[in-house]
């Protein structure tokens, strides 16, 4: 098999991230320009979360984000949060059979992401998007994936702690 018939994509870690294309979008930007992430994109959904408080006075989040490649295809994915804990375990929580779920993480900031793609579309549809009526908790930023790796464990950690001490006493 050639080279070129492999499946690949370029893959770069920036900040922390992992990034295809190394955060470079040639799409939705005029022509002979391209697009970068911002640098830090925590830093503009906070500018952009005070911005829309000043005008309206909700308390809201806000979920920047940029698609990346998953398998064959691209899926949004959180980039930059404010307002939203961007991960939640469910730790502890029964499942359908009473079960304590104990593994796994839900990436909420970026399910969000994804979903809302499919409103606000990958072309030239400028469809904002508002998702009401989701209870969520507070938090700031996206952690990138090794601050993701030690926020899951801490809060893991934690939790397990607190399940086991129900236990005991």
């Amino acid at each position: 098999m050639a080279i070129e018939e492999l499946p690949s994509a370029l893959v770069t870690d920036r900040d922390g991230r992992l990034c295809t294309n190394a955060g470079i979008d040639w799409s939705n930007a005029p022509e002979g320009a391209m697009t970068l992430l911002p640098e830090d994109p925590d830093a503009s959904a906070r500018r952009i979360r005070t911005a829309l408080k000043e005008r309206t006075g909700a308390e809201l989040a806000v979920v920047l984000a940029d698609s990346e490649i998953l398998g064959p295809g691209s899926m949004d994915l959180a980039t930059g949060c404010s307002g939203i804990q961007v991960v939640d375990s469910n730790f502890g929580r029964t499942d359908l059979y009473g079960q304590p779920k104990i593994d796994g993480m839900d990436m909420i900031a970026s399910e969000l992401a994804a979903g809302s793609a499919l409103l606000f579309g990958q072309a030239d549809e400028q469809i904002p998007v508002v998702v009401r009526g989701l209870e969520y908790e507070s938090g700031e930023g996206v952690p990138n994936s090794g601050g993701l790796i030690r926020r899951g464990l801490r809060k893991t950690i934690q939790l397990t702690t607190q399940l086991k001490a129900r236990e005991w006493f």
